[in-house]
């Protein structure tokens, strides 16, 4: 009698093709132009904290400011309405990123020879040590794409707003739940960070989606590290990076096939789940990922990415 027992459906890893470090390295030493973009789990060698889980950014808002749900802390709304609550715990953060060193991923990701631009959802400043921050007009050619902002900047909520670096006189004050002033226009202060349904965001950020839609069509492999696929966020970054391929006339010059792989590198295989979840399951190819810690990968960055000196 035949069996009525449904076969299982092959998992994300099965589908998609895992890589090891090595493989991971090869594709990466092999690639003409790589787009890097990089999100909370790489920085926990660093010792910062990521968003998610027991010890998160959004537990300790919880805790620290009463509210039931601490992700509320990261939206527009909260700040607006308790924006000395909203200064005192940024400014703990700030407290935190500063004690922070970058890890071997962020010395490896600017070490490498082949890198068009790195796209990073984190707002620690760890990547600035090596690479310097894009802007369309005062640095095009900047390695560096903040998405969301930098936590150890402020910007003024004016209609041209100004910049500056954080100083130690106004962590002191946003500690004590004051809200600084800006010293060129006199209008409040407030961390670059963009919030969730944030009402200045062309303020924290500048307008990078324009720069993505260049460098994509130019890249042959996209490297996803350290980040978990939660947020809608990143599932619409993924999204539009294959909205743009697909729309390329030039995606299909590639030495890595008719497609540029996209590898997801976490050792958290919710991450690789999450993504495959938004993709409605289909199976995708160009899609590998590597369940490994991403310093694994860049250990022996200077030797594997950086261009090779000449003798004399």
């Amino acid at each position: 009698m035949r069996s009525t027992k449904r076969r299982r459906r092959s998992s994300t890893g099965d589908s998609w093709g895992e890589l090891s470090v090595d493989e991971t390295r090869k594709l990466v030493r092999d690639a003409r132009r790589v787009i890097v973009f990089t999100g909370a789990g790489i920085s926990v060698a660093s010792g910062v904290s990521t968003f998610q889980g027991n010890g998160g950014l959004y537990a300790k808002a919880g805790k620290e400011l009463g509210i039931k749900n601490g992700m509320d802390a990261f939206k527009y709304s909260f700040f607006k309405k308790r924006r000395s609550d909203a200064h005192r715990f940024f400014a703990g953060m700030m407290k935190e990123v500063k004690k922070a060193k970058p890890s071997k991923t962020h010395v490896g990701i600017a070490e490498m020879r082949n890198l068009i631009r790195c796209y990073t959802l984190n707002v620690d400043s760890l990547h600035c040590v090596d690479m310097s921050t894009w802007s369309p007009e005062t640095n095009p050619d900047g390695k560096l794409i903040e998405m969301h902002g930098n936590v150890l900047e402020t910007v003024c909520e004016s209609e041209e707003p100004h910049v500056f670096p954080f100083e130690a006189s106004c962590m002191k004050c946003m500690a004590r739940g004051d809200v600084p002033k800006c010293k060129i226009c006199g209008e409040k202060i407030r961390p670059r960070v963009m919030l969730y349904e944030d009402e200045n965001g062309e303020n924290i950020c500048e307008d990078w989606e324009s720069q993505l839609k260049l460098d994509v069509p130019k890249s042959d492999l996209f490297l996803w590290i350290g980040i978990s696929f939660k947020q809608a966020a990143s599932l619409e970054y993924f999204r539009e990076v294959r909205r743009i391929l697909m729309s390329s006339s030039s995606f299909m010059d590639t030495t890595l096939g008719s497609l540029p792989y996209h590898i997801i590198i976490n050792p958290d295989k919710t991450a690789t789940e999450n993504l495959e979840s938004a993709l409605c399951r289909d199976a995708h190819s160009e899609i590998k990922y590597g369940r490994f810690k991403s310093d694994n990968l860049f250990v022996s960055s200077s030797s594997l990415f950086k261009e090779k000196k000449r003798d004399g």
